[in-house]
């Protein structure tokens, strides 16, 4: 029986030759998972490998936004900063302008030679005046320093009155020298005008003072900013509040605020402040000397101020937001061109592995997933050719065992039994004709 023996030997060499097992595209292998640092759940998985890679994209992407809507955003509030900053030094530069020219109107009047006329004379010299000014001017009055009282005036209605009784504005002003020019705070006057007066002592007479009113209401309405939401307060040097514009009642600041401090001694400058009595929103604070013994305020929401940062960090969101979406697209469209023919292929390998050559492999496809399902349909197909070639060597084989002849019919040519194989190869006995005795290709040996 040693001839039998040696052919299944032989048989079984063959097969093991051409086994699944030995096919290294079937063959896992372990040394890329040694190398890595990715969580073994991510190596065993090509789509967990694109959703990471697809995560630190949208990471590395969002990060980078950030970055650039901070750095815009920064620049966008150092301009609102100084935006608003140039509207209070502009406004305080008006402010100062309009407070000058009445100062010299003031001091213009109070020169003139028509004092020692008598009081009905110099009420027609008064009116004639006022009618030469220009709009904003409420009356010219001449006044006595000592009483306050009205002795001529444009108005004839506020002779013998003494409208600045609870001050010391008329008596202030004719203790000073000709030059000096003095303001007085707003205040409503007798006939419902709401003025600011301003008073110079006149020349020609020791107790004599002129004083000339300014609606305000003319000043208010070039307080005005173009920042929606924002306006404008002018107030005294302790805090008081003097003129705003439209209809916001912002009030004063605290005499002891830094803000004032800063703005009496010259400076001007812009806080951001939470919402509070001015404005019940956070907001920009800008404020500005007008050299006048005043302080302009400029109010403007944050919303306002920076409108331009919110654009930005919407548009970047929309970005960042279009980016994942896209990216999920990408990552759907590849799991279905990508991911899946991977998952049934793996699925298919593993059955052809286990010994399952009725496995049945796509392939439809002309790009390159087809190219590999027919490689391994291919490779299948062999595999089963070799297993029914096989088959028939056992065949072969038990008849061959039990006696019977047979003529390789059943063989194919690729893999039928030859004696000639290699030089290691053992010689194939063959029975008999007489089915009992069995004779061999290799010659006699010497004894």
């Amino acid at each position: 029986m040693n001839w039998l023996r040696s052919v299944v030997r032989r048989v079984s060499q063959r097969v093991r030759a051409r086994s699944v097992p030995s096919v290294p595209f079937l063959t896992p292998s372990t040394d890329s998972e040694n190398r890595t640092l990715l969580p073994r759940q991510i190596r065993r998985s090509y789509a967990g490998k694109l959703a990471s890679l697809f995560l630190v994209v949208i990471v590395l992407f969002a990060g980078v936004a950030a970055f650039e809507y901070r750095t815009v955003a920064a620049e966008v509030q150092s301009t609102a900063h100084g935006d608003v900053q140039q509207t209070a030094r502009l406004q305080a530069n008006q402010l100062g302008e309009w407070m000058q020219q009445r100062r010299e109107t003031t001091r213009m009047l109070s020169s003139y030679e028509m004092y020692d006329t008598p009081s009905y004379i110099l009420n027609e010299n008064l009116k004639s005046e006022r009618a030469k000014l220009p709009l904003g001017y409420t009356a010219i009055h001449y006044a006595d320093a000592r009483s306050g009282e009205v002795i001529a005036s444009s108005n004839d209605s506020m002779v013998g009155e003494r409208p600045w009784r609870d001050t010391t504005f008329v008596s202030d002003a004719g203790s000073r020298f000709a030059d000096d020019v003095v303001r007085s705070d707003p205040y409503t006057s007798p006939s419902g005008e709401r003025v600011v007066a301003f008073a110079s002592s006149v020349s020609s007479k020791s107790n004599g003072v002129l004083v000339v009113t300014a609606d305000v209401s003319v000043l208010e309405s070039r307080l005005e900013t173009n920042m929606n939401g924002s306006f404008v307060t002018v107030v005294s040097e302790k805090g008081t509040p003097m003129f705003t514009s439209g209809e916001s009642d912002a009030g004063g600041l605290d005499a002891e605020s830094p803000i004032l401090a800063g703005a009496v001694s010259g400076k001007s400058g812009v806080v951001e402040r939470e919402a509070d009595g001015a404005m019940d929103v956070r907001h920009l604070l800008a404020y500005a000397p007008s050299g006048d013994g005043s302080v302009v305020l400029v109010y403007v929401p944050t919303s306002t101020a920076y409108a331009l940062q919110d654009t930005v960090g919407t548009h970047v969101l929309l970005i960042v937001a279009l980016a994942v979406v896209s990216l999920a697209g990408v990552g759907y469209l590849l799991r279905r061109i990508t991911v899946r023919p991977l998952d049934e292929l793996a699925t298919a390998v593993a059955r052809l592995r286990s010994g399952e050559l009725e496995t049945e492999l796509e392939v439809g496809r002309e790009d390159e997933f087809g190219e590999v399902f027919a490689g391994v349909a291919q490779m299948r197909d062999d595999l089963r050719d070799q297993r029914d070639d096989a088959d028939s060597y056992r065949e072969v084989m038990e008849r061959t065992a039990a006696g019977e002849s047979f003529d390789g019919s059943g063989l194919d040519s690729d893999t039928a039994l030859n004696p000639d194989d290699g030089p290691d190869s053992d010689p194939v006995p063959t029975p008999s004709a007489d089915g009992g005795r069995v004779s061999s290709d290799v010659g006699p040996t010497d004894k």
